[in-house]
């Protein structure tokens, strides 16, 4: 949520809300006014307002709230004398993409299989210092759009020679709500060193049943560990 003034000058269209794609609920009130009870704020949403017409408020107090798609829109005022007042914002976050937050998320059901929004560490191609992963880095995870369960399969962890480094059952897993967690024995892992993962199709599965397609591809899942400089 976020708390913010508005003011207007008399007789001109202003702007005191920007629009945001991502808000789905806005209050808007009247604090000040030249003269208390006169003159009342017209408030306009996509559009410029206009005297007389629209939303209006009234008196110091008076407040709107706005929901859903109306609320996205950038939001105008006019009045025909000084005004001023206070927006708060809301939104909504379906989830995060932060790999311990949304144990709460309880998405899913309505999709073919679970699909992955996210993998800690993240791919990392070592160009620049921050794009190297810790050698300590227990453990890896992988982040759904769903709530997942337990399938039948396993992680593989190879690094760039392809050389299977280790080999993690799903029933070792710990699964939280749309959250996976690995934990690897091999650690910490070889400084400067390439790994990709592997998942079998099938080992995490929504909690339908219906299996998430897994990793088969090296490119999806890479990380470098930092070269220890």
């Amino acid at each position: 949520m976020t708390a913010f003034a508005w003011d207007v000058e008399a007789d001109t269209v202003k702007e005191i809300v920007a629009a945001d794609e991502y808000r789905d609920e806005l209050v808007v009130q009247l604090h000040a006014q030249a003269v208390p009870g006169a003159d009342p704020v017209f408030l306009a949403f996509g559009t410029d307002a206009a005297m007389g017409s629209g939303l209006s408020l009234g008196g110091i107090g008076h407040s709107v709230r706005i929901l859903g798609a109306k609320a996205r829109l950038a939001v105008s005022a006019i009045s025909a004398a000084v005004s001023s007042g206070g927006v708060e914002t809301h939104t909504s976050i379906e989830y995060r993409h932060v790999l311990n937050d949304p144990v709460w998320f309880f998405g899913g059901g309505d999709k073919e299989h679970p699909v992955a929004l996210h993998f800690s560490p993240a791919s990392t191609w070592g160009e620049k210092w921050w794009d190297y992963t810790e050698l300590d880095v227990n453990p890896i995870g992988i982040l759904f759009d769903m709530n997942v369960q337990a399938g039948a399969g396993n992680l593989y962890l190879y690094d760039s020679d392809d050389t299977l480094i280790e080999t993690i059952a799903i029933g070792a897993a710990t699964i939280e709500g749309c959250v996976a967690t690995f934990t690897l024995t091999t650690s910490p892992l070889t400084e400067g060193t390439t790994y990709y993962v592997l998942v079998d199709l099938g080992a995490i599965e929504s909690t339908d049943g219906i299996p998430w397609l897994g990793i088969d591809d090296e490119t999806v899942w890479t990380f470098v560990t930092s070269p220890g400089l």
